[in-house]
Protein backbone atom coordinates (compact mmCIF):
# COMPACT_ATOMS: atom_id res chain seq x y z
CA UNK A 1 0.00 0.00 0.00
CA UNK A 2 2.61 2.64 0.55
CA UNK A 3 4.40 1.61 -2.73
CA UNK A 4 1.36 2.88 -4.18
CA UNK A 5 0.96 5.82 -2.40
CA UNK A 6 4.63 6.63 -2.64
CA UNK A 7 4.26 5.76 -6.51
CA UNK A 8 1.09 7.80 -7.03
CA UNK A 9 2.88 10.84 -4.95
CA UNK A 10 5.96 10.54 -7.61
CA UNK A 11 3.28 10.89 -11.30
CA UNK A 12 1.67 13.96 -9.38
CA UNK A 13 5.25 15.60 -8.46
CA UNK A 14 6.24 15.00 -11.91
CA UNK A 15 3.55 16.22 -13.84
CA UNK A 16 3.49 19.12 -11.26
CA UNK A 17 7.06 19.53 -12.50
CA UNK A 18 6.51 18.97 -16.07
CA UNK A 19 3.33 21.74 -16.00
CA UNK A 20 5.66 24.72 -14.19
CA UNK A 21 8.63 23.93 -16.66
CA UNK A 22 6.43 24.32 -19.44
CA UNK A 23 4.85 27.66 -18.14
CA UNK A 24 8.37 28.97 -17.66
CA UNK A 25 9.51 28.27 -20.98
CA UNK A 26 6.15 29.63 -22.50
CA UNK A 27 7.02 32.97 -20.37
CA UNK A 28 10.84 33.44 -20.97
CA UNK A 29 9.93 32.89 -24.93
CA UNK A 30 7.26 35.78 -24.70
CA UNK A 31 9.59 38.00 -23.12
CA UNK A 32 12.98 37.04 -23.95
CA UNK A 33 15.09 39.65 -26.00
CA UNK A 34 16.46 39.60 -29.86
CA UNK A 35 19.20 37.02 -29.75
CA UNK A 36 18.69 34.85 -26.99
CA UNK A 37 17.28 31.31 -27.09
CA UNK A 38 15.06 29.21 -24.26
CA UNK A 39 15.19 25.22 -23.87
CA UNK A 40 13.70 22.67 -21.47
CA UNK A 41 15.85 20.83 -19.17
CA UNK A 42 14.40 18.05 -17.49
CA UNK A 43 15.31 20.03 -13.78
CA UNK A 44 14.00 23.16 -15.42
CA UNK A 45 14.90 25.92 -18.40
CA UNK A 46 18.37 27.13 -19.53
CA UNK A 47 18.81 30.27 -21.66
CA UNK A 48 21.33 30.90 -23.76
CA UNK A 49 23.14 33.24 -26.16
CA UNK A 50 26.12 35.90 -27.35
CA UNK A 51 27.18 37.81 -24.02
CA UNK A 52 24.52 36.46 -21.46
CA UNK A 53 26.48 37.17 -18.76
CA UNK A 54 26.49 41.03 -19.92
CA UNK A 55 22.97 41.26 -21.10
CA UNK A 56 21.59 39.86 -17.65
CA UNK A 57 23.78 42.73 -15.96
CA UNK A 58 22.68 45.81 -18.12
CA UNK A 59 19.13 44.63 -19.86
CA UNK A 60 16.26 45.37 -17.59
CA UNK A 61 14.26 42.80 -19.56
CA UNK A 62 16.20 39.62 -18.35
CA UNK A 63 16.19 41.30 -14.78
CA UNK A 64 12.59 41.44 -14.86
CA UNK A 65 12.30 38.19 -15.91
CA UNK A 66 13.79 36.81 -13.34
CA UNK A 67 11.77 37.79 -11.36
CA UNK A 68 8.51 37.27 -13.74
CA UNK A 69 9.93 33.41 -13.68
CA UNK A 70 10.32 32.83 -9.98
CA UNK A 71 6.60 34.65 -9.30
CA UNK A 72 5.27 32.04 -12.32
CA UNK A 73 7.04 28.76 -10.43
CA UNK A 74 4.78 29.42 -7.76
Amino acid sequence: MMRNILARAQAIGARRTAEIIDALVATAEADLPPGLRVERLDDGIGITGPRLARRLAFDARLRGLTLLLRERGR
